[in-house]
């Protein structure tokens, strides 16, 4: 597949990003690549940026899902879209310009995916980079409040996060009646702590799935780990 543009070429699709604040990274990756979409009719992809994560859930997901994908920034849903007809999965999949909080509430997802911004208000960046970054477009509070009102009874929302603000995050959902159902601990090394945290909620009680995963050996190399739970996508694994 021709690389027209910058961009991150995976085994079944491209995606290009030079005009989206935020760029192909490893949150994403790892998080789509975690994510199983199982059943689900119906996928919502919070803060689509470049449609990665909707072009994930297309890859795995059956032929007839429904997945539409969100996001404030015209430049990044012009870009999604694009992505999206260029993908083997264009029938499967919706980008629209607007705020969470716009979102109709009659519309109900099985599965509600999202890297949700983290920075807090105050630390700098490109205009573009710090809308797409910054909590103060998004709090947390009202991220899980939009969620718990958007998921089908049986819906389950995953996300990716920094260790503290994820951590926050499952005590807000507990009191919108959103469960810990699973987490993936996320290291650079073996030797670091974690980075990152994903995390899977959904209402219904169940003992948590708690794991670790190291992205690479102590020489550097990627971690086995890591190669088999982001094999389909990943050119080189």
């Amino acid at each position: 597949m021709p690389e027209r543009r910058p961009g991150f070429a995976f085994k079944q699709f491209f995606v290009a990003h030079d005009q989206c604040a935020m760029k192909v990274g490893t949150d994403s990756i790892v998080l789509g690549s975690w994510v199983n979409p199982d059943k689900a009719q119906t996928i919502l992809d919070i803060g689509t940026g470049s449609g990665l994560l909707a072009l994930m859930m297309a890859q795995k997901s059956h032929n007839e899902v429904q997945i539409l994908g969100i996001d404030i920034d015209h430049n990044a849903i012009t870009q999604a879209r694009d992505n999206a007809r260029l993908s083997p999965w264009p029938h499967k999949l919706v980008f629209e310009q607007r705020p969470l909080q716009q979102l109709q509430q009659h519309k109900h997802y099985d599965l509600i995916i999202s890297n949700p911004p983290y920075f807090p208000h105050g630390q700098q960046f490109a205009r573009q980079r710090q809308q797409a970054r910054h909590t103060s477009e998004l709090e947390h509070s009202v991220l899980i409040a939009a969620v718990a009102g958007l998921l089908t009874w049986q819906g389950r929302f995953a996300y990716v996060l920094p260790v503290e603000p994820a951590e926050t995050l499952i005590e807000l959902g507990k009191t919108a009646g959103l469960l810990l159902q699973r987490c993936l601990l996320l290291q650079s090394q073996p030797d670091k702590a974690p980075v990152r945290m994903l995390v899977e909620l959904a209402a219904k009680e169940s003992q948590p799935m708690i794991e670790n995963l190291c992205i690479h050996q102590a020489d550097g190399a990627y971690s086995q780990a890591y190669r088999q739970l982001c094999r389909d996508f990943y050119l080189n694994f």
